[in-house]
């Protein structure tokens, strides 16, 4: 899993953890070693994947996430930022990314990012000045002189392969970030139950069932849970 962050995961695995703290919250989060692919499958398996893709006219040349864990989103909350900030932060920094090993101006897709429909007044200056080209329910699109054109859609993942794929591979990077904390609680608390990480009834009763093993290790909370 670490193998995986480190090549794919903007910043890679140092610079995630420079933001932990020591002791069991870095423990909590980096503490177990996680085999791939970790839910099924194989390398062949996936290669073939790839060649079908590819059949379909989709090559996947580069790929990138960004994790933002519970620590992350805190300390930005803490700067006043909202949810709906943060997010457009991290779509801008993939962007900046995709455009830099492309080499060449981005045609970008992507979903709708908090449901907000108009960006242009939103978007970083190094980005340039932006042009609006489409504001139109579902759709909203523009030029950006340093990245391409770069258009919101609702349901994107539905209608456009890459963006689906994009979707995908981050849930699998989630996936795995939970994986490991489940595993790392269930390794001291055998019999407590797997959670989502959601807000579900079994996240929540995973809060309350943790809350005194959290102690204990001396886990910060706002390494833990989102306070928002």
């Amino acid at each position: 899993m670490d193998a995986l962050l480190n090549r794919l995961v903007l910043g890679g695995v140092a610079e995630l953890q420079s933001r932990c703290p020591e002791g069991g919250s870095f423990e909590q989060c980096w503490g177990l070693g996680i085999a791939l692919p970790a839910f099924g499958g194989t390398l062949d398996e996936g290669e073939a994947m790839l060649d079908g893709l590819q059949r379909l006219g989709v090559e996947v040349s580069h790929v990138r996430s960004v994790v933002g864990c519970a620590g992350r989103l805190n300390q930005d909350f803490a700067r006043g930022m909202s949810k709906l900030m943060i997010d457009l932060r991290y779509f801008e920094d993939l962007l900046r990314d995709a455009r830099a090993a492309s080499g060449e101006s981005l045609d970008a897709w992507c979903g709708m990012v908090g449901g907000i429909r108009k960006y242009g007044a939103r978007f970083a200056a190094d980005l340039g000045e932006p042009m609006v080209l489409e504001e139109r329910k579902g759709l909203s699109a523009y030029a950006l002189p340093e990245i391409g054109h770069v258009r919101f859609e609702v349901k994107a993942d539905a209608k456009h392969l890459p963006v689906a794929l994009a979707s995908m591979f981050g849930k699998y990077v989630r996936e795995l970030w939970m994986l490991r904390i489940n595993e790392f609680y269930r390794k001291q608390l055998p019999a407590l139950r797997a959670c989502s990480g959601y807000h579900d009834s079994v996240s929540k009763r995973f809060v309350t069932e943790t809350e005194a093993l959290r102690l204990k290790l001396g886990i910060v909370n706002t390494c833990f849970e989102r306070n928002r």
